[in-house]
């Protein structure tokens, strides 16, 4: 990238017919499978070892703890850490592949199962190693470390009816989300396995937002009968619930 704003920099006259060569050698290299990654790794072994990890939302509660835990064992063993909110990103996802390899990441963490670029027309070799925390993505062969979500909202929600709890609500968060379809069966079966029926109006789906939780008890309390407790799916929704 560097000689070839240097050559345009020198040859102006020529900057359309370089550009057009840049694009047909990268769209050459994409079809071939040609592992750019493994090479500029290679040829530039002196550069500091760098990980990204890709955040969904800066704002969640749950993201400084993760970090925090991420940056303390990349630094044991010699790597910096670049930390990036993907939310505003849907609209640059190649832009985002390109800077990973270009870049020379040496490895990517994502925090969630919302990939914040398009892995499905790129070639998994180009890019460097990636780990999904927090989530399942059932579409590529990515490691993953994540909770079991089915089994400790079942246990979350055995607990209310252990205090007595008959009529529990749930507030869900994006139903699309693998997690949230787990932490849903964990209350279904919860539910069902103390002997009662569960009741759809009871079930509020949300976005995992603060006005999603506000918004859900405002719909439970206008029941006829309102539940006794509530399980949402995150804190945010907990907090707006309140």
């Amino acid at each position: 990238m560097l000689l070839t704003q240097q050559a345009c920099l020198l040859q102006p006259f020529h900057e359309h017919s370089l550009g057009q060569t840049r694009q047909k050698v990268e769209q050459a290299t994409l079809k071939t499978g040609y592992d750019t990654y493994c090479l500029t790794k290679n040829t530039k072994s002196s550069k500091a070892k760098t990980i990204f990890v890709a955040i969904p939302d800066i704002t969640s509660p749950i993201c400084p703890d993760i970090i925090s835990g991420i940056e303390q064992v990349a630094a044991e063993q010699g790597y910096m850490v670049l930390i990036g909110d993907c939310k505003h990103y849907k609209k640059q996802q190649h832009t985002l592949i390109d800077i990973f390899i270009s870049q020379q990441i040496d490895g990517i963490v994502l925090l969630n199962s919302d990939i914040p670029f398009s892995l499905a027309n790129r070639k998994l070799k180009n890019l460097p190693p990636i780990v999904v925390a927090n989530e399942f993505v059932l579409e590529f062969n990515f490691a993953t470390i994540n909770i079991d979500n089915l089994t400790y909202s079942f246990n979350a929600i055995n607990y209310l009816q252990k205090l007595g709890h008959k009529y529990i609500a749930c507030i869900t968060g994006p139903e699309t989300i693998l997690s949230c379809q787990y932490r849903l069966q964990g209350y279904t079966q919860a539910i069902q396995r103390a002997g009662n029926k569960v009741q759809q109006e009871y079930i509020i789906n949300s976005d995992f937002s603060y006005q999603g939780g506000a918004e859900g008890i405002k719909k439970l309390f206008a029941l006829t009968k309102p539940p006794s407790a509530i399980f949402c799916h995150n804190d945010i929704m907990v907090i707006g619930a309140i």
